[in-house]
């Protein structure tokens, strides 16, 4: 017989002369019988008995019946949701879209945002969600999205769509130059084109330009304008959309009221240094005036008082030039020139200046890197200049190490950060160095060179790169990490990577001695790293390179090079094994960039990480102290338990005033999800730190990769940290798998996780005879392999899991054994 709710419409098809009768299903003979139209995801029950009779006439109902078979429950599946439709975007901001759509679903168990990548970036949203407000983004950007429903039956994708972002308002707005017709104009942006509005009494907007007439600098040129007139002007932004942004700072500026154009051949002087300035002086119509009296001041407004280096000359039958010699500027900044023609009493305006520099250079860029690309170019990549006045990079390239600074091969404005090279000659070696140059026109001098040999193609081709320590890194210490990255090819085509090194000016190179046998040179593991003893090196500049070999022990015979300096008394970075066997890393950070400090286990191949954003302590400059699993840490309480993965961190010089992160690794190279050696799942860890006024570990919200075996935490405060596992706080998410258990599959155990600490576990069959039972399970998890207490396999059937700890809380879950 099958029973089914009567209040269930039905539908039967199939068997031997198939009836319903008396609330029962029957079906004479043997037969197939299937059922339809039920409902999703309910739960119907059947059993089965059969009725024997002399003859078939009689069977039923007058049959003597059999027992009824024990019940057999079944849960009819779920339907895929329906799509949902008008997926669209709307941007809030420059940072932030919202995704919205009709939901036409209603069997849905959430939904999820995708990217052009196919990336799940909203997580998965509740059921009956609409809209989703997505942020953090770049301006003016597109972001290909579309919107999927899923259940357990699938997904269902929306048509997708894509959106920009608002564009940043243009900032500082500036008039670079003007004369008597024209107005330079410039500002700051990131608009995919430009829209300007002038005014001439500040109230009155028309404007000059528009979308259509697709402005996508960041300059213009106003001609055609009135002579000494003041004109008013702001900027505004289209994104990819075409929406405007509101309008910018307001600038008003006059044209000039004088035809004399006075140039400062000679616009860059030193405070304090004598210096000679050329200067010539034209009309309108391009003849030179050599009659007339000039001022050099540093206003622009000759209403302020004069300064004691403000100048004053007069030039009569000047010829083409007015040579100015040995004049003396004190005070820094544009210094601004002007005439007065003598004949016609022509005034010029304060159309050229005089930039007075301060001398001082700024800093120079950081982590210069040299990566080979397709087609014989080479990429630059750096960090900028932490310096507020950097104005701009100059590029020296030469085919020997010798570099002639005068020959400036590129120049890119800062902030930039990347420059490709046209196309160089195959097999020729290229020393590359990057100055910063500020808006004074100082320039820096470091000369750190990298290096790079141009290939004629890179197929087949594996390369490494120095990443730590950086390019140009002052270092010192006796386990100094070395670590490369593999930049052309996979990981998979490498074999292993030598480290070598040599002094700066030695042609020879040497195979970096490795301090630590855990990790040799050359090592064959990623990540690629090594420890070297620099401690009784002599000071001074020295070139280090890693050296890929293949999996078929073909090694790149052109591996380009980084340069650091040694230097025991003032490094950048120590690194040592201290005293008592505890490796440690001291690194100078600066506050006005971001910074990421690396340190490679002295005896696994882990790297932890400390990332501090720019801006995220109090000074402008300090150092960080990684201790990397030190010596003796606090006990954790008995219901967690420890990994041996501990990090002290310190400041030293400031205090953190912002949220930084830490990433520690563990070791699961079996990716059986335990750690290797402690037998902890995986999904248990969570970071703690240690409150030393309360004398406990403390835990901390933790994020974990399964993939990469990593733990990350963001933290306020740096103290000592670890890795512990964490049983479950109650049974709510205790899981026993595989349920049905059945050999013929390939199983061998029943697996239970997300206990307690202190958990018991007792099977019992039906009858409630005890078969199996384990006591005092803290590490969250614990297999039975299906045998009785007397080692005999269990028979097929239906068991009870209880489960029960110290602190009085069970939970009971059938598990179905088929043999």
């Amino acid at each position: 017989m099958v029973f089914w709710p009567i209040d269930r419409g039905l539908k039967i098809t199939g068997g031997n002369n198939v009836s319903v009768e008396g609330g029962c299903l029957v079906v004479e003979k043997c037969g197939l019988v299937s059922m339809s139209i039920l409902e999703e995801r309910i739960t119907y029950y059947f059993r089965l008995r059969a009725r024997s009779s002399e003859t078939e006439e009689d069977m039923w109902p007058l049959g003597i019946p059999s027992e009824f078979d024990l019940p057999v429950a079944t849960v009819t599946l779920q339907k895929p949701p329906l799509s949902p439709t008008k997926f669209s975007g709307v941007a809030l901001g420059n940072d932030k879209i919202m995704w919205s759509w009709i939901d036409n679903a209603t069997n849905e168990e959430g939904y999820r945002i995708i990217s052009s990548t196919g990336g799940n970036i909203s997580g998965d949203l509740p059921a009956d969600t609409t809209y989703w407000i997505e942020t953090g983004l770049s301006a003016n950007t597109s972001y290909y999205r579309y919107v999927q429903v899923f259940n357990s039956v699938g997904v269902v994708n929306s048509l997708p769509v894509v959106k920009y972002t608002f564009a940043d308002v243009p900032a500082n707005l500036t008039s670079s130059s003007q004369g008597a017709t024209a107005i330079n104009l410039s500002w700051s942006g990131n608009g995919t084109r430009y829209a300007i509005e002038r005014s001439t009494n500040g109230v009155d907007w028309s404007y000059i330009i528009q979308w259509q007439d697709n402005l996508t600098l960041t300059t213009y040129q106003d001609t055609g304008l009135s002579i000494g007139t003041t004109y008013w002007y702001r900027v505004r932004a289209y994104n990819g959309d075409q929406i405007i942004t509101s309008a910018s700072n307001e600038i008003s500026v006059k044209t000039l009221s004088a035809y004399l154009d006075v140039r400062g051949i000679k616009d860059l002087v030193v405070a304090g240094t004598p210096s000679d300035i050329i200067v010539e002086v034209v009309d309108e119509n391009g003849n030179r005036v050599t009659d007339y009296t000039g001022t050099i001041r540093f206003t622009s407004d000759d209403t302020q008082a004069v300064l004691p280096d403000d100048y004053t000359f007069t030039s009569l039958d000047a010829g083409i030039h007015t040579f100015i010699n040995g004049v003396t500027f004190n005070t820094i900044g544009e210094h601004y020139l002007s005439v007065t023609d003598i004949k016609d009493n022509r005034i010029s305006g304060k159309q050229d200046n005089i930039t007075v520099r301060d001398g001082t250079p700024p800093e120079p860029v950081a982590d210069l890197i040299a990566t080979l690309l397709e087609g014989a170019k080479i990429r630059l990549d750096w960090v900028k200049s932490v310096s507020e006045d950097a104005d701009k990079y100059r590029i020296y390239y030469s085919t020997i190490p010798e570099i002639d600074y005068n020959e400036i091969k590129a120049t890119v404005l800062h902030p930039t950060t990347t420059w490709t090279s046209p196309q160089l000659e195959v097999g020729k070696t290229y020393y590359f160095v990057v100055r910063t140059v500020d808006k004074s026109g100082n320039e820096e001098q470091n000369e750190n060179i990298v290096s790079a040999t141009v290939e004629e193609s890179l197929t087949g081709l594996v390369k490494a790169v120095i990443k730590i320590p950086q390019n140009g890194k002052k270092v010192s210490g006796n386990r100094l990490m070395v670590m490369a990255e593999v930049v052309v090819g996979e990981i998979s085509e490498v074999k292993n990577i030598l480290f070598e090194y040599k002094k700066e000016d030695d042609t020879v190179w040497q195979t970096i001695p490795a301090a630590n046998f855990n990790h040799p040179n050359p090592d064959s593991e990623y990540p690629y790293f090594i420890h070297w003893d620099v401690s009784s090196l002599a000071e001074g500049r020295y070139n280090i390179r890693a050296v890929a070999t293949d999996i078929y022990d073909v090694s790149d015979s052109n591996p380009g090079y980084i340069t650091i300096e040694i230097d025991h008394s003032n490094p950048d970075i120590e690194e040592k094994l201290n005293l008592v066997g505890e490796q440690e890393r001291k690194e100078k950070i600066d506050n006005r960039r971001n910074n990421v400090i690396k340190v490679g286990d002295n005896k696994e191949n882990t790297i932890t990480q400390v990332i501090i954003p720019e801006g995220a302590i109090s000074t402008e400059t300090a150092k960080i102290l990684v201790v990397v699993n030190p010596v003796n840490p606090p006990p954790p309480s008995k219901d967690i338990n420890p990994i041996d993965e501990y990090r002290e961190i310190k400041l030293e010089g400031a205090e953190l005033t912002g949220e930084v992160s830490i990433i520690i690794p563990y070791k699961d190279e079996d990716d059986d999800g335990k750690v290797d050696g402690k037998g902890v799942p995986e999904d248990t860890l969570s970071a703690f730190y240690y409150d030393e006024d309360r004398g406990k570990w403390e835990k901390i919200t933790t994020e974990l990769d399964f993939e990469n075996n990593i733990a990350t935490v963001k933290t306020t405060h740096f103290t000592l940290f670890a890795l512990f596992g964490v049983p479950a706080n109650d049974y709510s998410n205790v899981r026993v798998y595989p349920n049905p258990f059945k050999p013929s599959k390939g199983h061998n155990y029943i697996k239970f996780d997300n206990l307690t600490a202190n958990t018991k576990i007792q099977i019992f069959d039906l009858a409630g005879k005890l078969i199996w039972e384990k006591e005092n399970i803290d590490v969250g998890e614990a297999a039975w392999n299906v045998v009785n207490q007397a080692g005999e396999e269990v028979a097929s059937g239906v068991y009870i899991c209880l489960f029960t700890n110290d602190l009085g809380e069970r939970r009971i879950v059938k598990v179905v054994v088929i043999r």
